[in-house]
């Protein structure tokens, strides 16, 4: 007889009272022209941080030394009255004229331990350049993956389905089968369905990806089965 395992299933919400912080770590982010800094962080438009100038008091025009052609991690910032049910737009900007260049890496936002963004990727801020990121709130949580019935055999159509919370539609899922081929569908009401049928017998994983329109929203399981011969 062959076997099948799903995987468990985990809802994930915010919780209410926990403080929603940002953290990221920015490099050669020392300008600042008339008490404005070369770096500024919007949360739904709001002003989080002006770097360097706002975030040490500076005016007037120059260089700040401690963070001259080094990396310097900043935050966490308190951004819990910013964040709104949905989806959330975070903008990085480099308000100046002249010309210089910082970089920007690590963007992290959380809230206890749920990670409502993680943006490691390295870019580069500079005048007339508008980095974009968004995340869902609650965020997009996968769960779980399931065939259609006990036993399997091979030639037999086998229906998956998807299912998940959170993020911001609209929703793709990304099924792959295991035996090199795969399935993408559109998400309805938290669920996505697809099926497949094996050609050969064997032990198989098969994953799904969803996928959201929030830069945060992308979300994971496995299911493992056995196809019979036929």
């Amino acid at each position: 007889m062959a076997l099948c395992s799903g995987s468990v299933k985990v809802n994930v919400r915010l919780l209410a009272g926990q403080k929603v912080t940002l953290v990221l770590s920015g490099f050669d982010l020392d300008d600042f022209e008339n008490g404005v800094g070369q770096f500024e962080v919007l949360v739904n438009g709001q002003l989080v941080a002006d770097i360097p100038a706002g975030i040490n008091q500076l005016t007037g025009s120059g260089d700040y030394a401690p963070y001259h052609n080094v990396w310097v991690n900043f935050g966490p910032f308190d951004i819990t009255s910013l964040v709104l049910q949905g989806q959330n737009r975070i903008i990085i900007k480099d308000p100046q004229t002249s010309h210089h260049f910082g970089r920007v890496k690590d963007l992290v936002i959380t809230q206890g331990d749920t990670v409502l963004l993680n943006a490691p990727r390295d870019r580069g801020i500079y005048p007339g350049f508008t980095l974009t990121y968004t995340f869902s709130n609650p965020p997009l949580v996968s769960t779980g993956i399931s065939a259609a019935g006990t036993t399997f055999t091979e030639g037999q159509q086998i229906g998956f389905a998807a299912s998940y919370t959170g993020g911001t539609g609209p929703f793709k899922c990304i099924f792959i089968f295991g035996d090199d081929s795969s399935s993408v569908v559109s998400g309805v009401d938290g669920t996505c369905t697809t099926s497949h049928a094996y050609e050969y017998s064997g032990n198989f994983i098969a994953r799904v990806i969803i996928i959201g329109s929030s830069t945060s929203d992308i979300a994971r399981s496995t299911l493992r089965l056995t196809v019979a011969d036929e």
